[in-house]
């Protein structure tokens, strides 16, 4: 099917969230699956509204999840896995009525984002306490999970200051903004060409990953490389901030 065909499978409510992640007017791998997930609730509910064929059902479920692997799915190794978790018995319920078969994808589709919210609490849990007594850090290209983070270290250390630059041209950075200062942050918004002279003041860097191998190696947006080698050159830890379920495992298959 084309990006087109896909996008009229959505009920028209759901297809703002389709244009959301394709146009990337929403960014973050987490809340991109969360959005996947909505939609893949919504097909399966207007199926089960209409009382509607399961066989069809199935058939625009797979093909919704398929174009999200095949396209957003290739920046991202947690969109795949995600996908996959979520949508990995639906060949079972072949020959269930809609209405049940419905009721099982949205309990599919929850016990994944009950997964995922417990793995961000944990991992978010662990980041503040690596930056307890720190009262300056700095933070790259925007991601829900760093977002998070922000939230409890804004209650744990607060007024401490959160340096955010402007990492791209669809405001990666700016979108931090709000949060932080919702967290009780003050926030010092800078061009990217400053990291380098902003950092050395920094307690340490984060910033989220769209992939990591087993190795360590993390990915993320443009630019984000340059801020690894300004931690190295000014001795400034960085935190990659990511769930395991953005584990990339080819690697250990022989093949990227």
């Amino acid at each position: 099917m084309t990006e087109a065909e896909i996008r009229l499978i959505l009920p028209e409510p759901e297809r703002s969230n389709f244009d959301d992640i394709v146009l990337q007017r929403v960014l973050g791998a987490s809340r991109h699956i969360a959005m996947i997930g909505a939609m893949l609730c919504a097909i399966a509910s207007d199926y089960a509204a209409k009382n509607g064929d399961t066989k069809a059902m199935l058939r625009d479920l797979t093909a919704l999840a398929d174009y999200f692997k095949a396209t957003r799915g290739q920046a991202s190794s947690a969109i795949g896995n995600a996908i996959d978790l979520m949508t990995r018995g639906f060949g079972t319920l072949d020959g269930l009525p809609a209405s049940e078969a419905a009721k099982a994808v949205a309990r599919a589709v929850s016990s994944y984002d009950k997964q995922a919210r417990q793995s961000i609490e944990t991992l978010t849990d662990y980041a503040v306490s690596l930056s307890a007594g720190m009262r300056r850090i700095l933070v790259f290209d925007y991601s829900s999970t760093v977002v998070r983070f922000l939230e409890k270290f804004g209650a744990a250390c607060p007024g401490a200051v959160v340096v955010i630059p402007e990492s791209r041209v669809i405001n990666g950075g700016y979108a931090f903004v709000p949060s932080a200062l919702a967290a009780g942050l003050r926030v010092h918004f800078i061009p990217d060409a400053a990291i380098l002279y902003e950092l050395k003041t920094c307690g340490a860097a984060y910033f989220g990953a769209e992939t990591f191998y087993p190795d360590g190696t993390a990915f993320n947006t443009t630019g984000s490389d340059i801020v690894g080698l300004a931690c190295r050159e000014c001795g400034v830890p960085l935190y990659v901030l990511t769930p395991l379920m953005k584990l990339d495992m080819r690697p250990l298959r022989g093949f990227v």
